[in-house]
């Protein structure tokens, strides 16, 4: 299985358009796995900025699901994938946390302007998109 994953400049466009990171790492593959961009771009929306709290990444989530969507009628291979996800975004990033990755808690009033301020959401989250989908490339290969 293969799609045509955004580049980094892609995903900071697709920011600055009002897209987010757990869209920008699922919709590549909607016709790869048969879905519709609209309609993953909405199930996608929730998990912004760790579902707008910092928790796991959107990245992270966007990638979950479209492992879920491509190996989800086997229980055991999608086990074995979601775990071989988990450990490679860990050894390139070192956590799967939005504010550990960011270093910012977008649950405590105030973090999420600040994250915005530094930049770091355009330029870190746009990495963590790259990456996501990356090792989320090798692991659909077989599909």
């Amino acid at each position: 299985m293969e799609a045509s994953i955004y580049t980094k400049e892609e995903v900071m466009a697709k920011f600055a358009a009002g897209g987010q990171c757990a869209q920008c790492t699922l919709v590549p593959w909607a016709d790869a796995l048969g879905y519709d961009e609209d309609e993953l771009m909405r199930m996608a929306a929730a998990f912004a900025g760790g579902m707008f709290r910092g928790d796991t990444c959107g990245a992270v989530v966007g990638a979950l699901m479209a492992l879920g969507l491509a190996y989800g009628d086997d229980p055991a291979l999608t086990a074995e994938k979601t775990a071989a996800f988990h450990a490679a975004f860990l050894d390139r990033f070192g956590a799967t946390e939005c504010r550990t990755l960011l270093g910012f808690d977008f649950s405590k009033p105030g973090e999420l302007e600040k994250a915005r301020e530094s930049g770091k959401m355009l330029t870190d989250c746009a990495s963590f998109v790259r990456g996501a989908s990356e090792i989320l490339q090798e692991l659909l290969a077989d599909a």
